[in-house]
């Protein structure tokens, strides 16, 4: 093997000194070191890009689901209807009957609590608020 040395290359020099001869073995054995070095770094660096990338699709995914459930919500939303549309058909289909009041509980009340209080719900229907506002339209 000639070098741009002449006849000298790295294994007559090698050969001609003992002590060179475990100085390239020493060498060879750092850069085998060093590229294996570089190969866990690039391992390590692609580990971290996949683990980047899943972190952004997961992400994603979540904002995804948050924004359809919203779509849901806003598309089902309606005005609560005052009809028994949300109760089973097994309570509603009976005609309602009122439990009568427990006369010794509204004999025992302090109505004093009471006094001077007055109270008209004006959406209630029949009430005298509801009907002057119906005529009033």
């Amino acid at each position: 093997m000639s070098s741009i040395f002449g006849q000298f290359s790295l294994s007559t020099i090698a050969s001609s000194h003992p002590s060179m001869h475990c100085t390239t073995t020493i060498i060879i054995i750092i850069i085998i070191l060093i590229i294996v070095i570089v190969i866990i770094i690039v391992i390590i660096i692609i580990v971290i890009i996949i683990f980047i990338i899943v972190i952004v699709i997961i992400i994603i995914i979540i904002v995804i689901i948050i924004i359809i459930i919203m779509i849901n919500i806003i598309l089902s939303e309606r005005i609560c209807g005052k009809d028994a549309e949300n109760f089973d058909r097994f309570f509603t289909r009976h005609p309602p009957v009122l439990t009568p009041p427990d006369q010794e509980v509204i004999e025992n009340l302090d109505q004093g609590e009471f006094q001077g209080f007055s109270f008209i719900n004006s959406e209630f229907p029949g009430s005298p608020a509801c009907n002057s506002a119906g005529s009033q339209a």
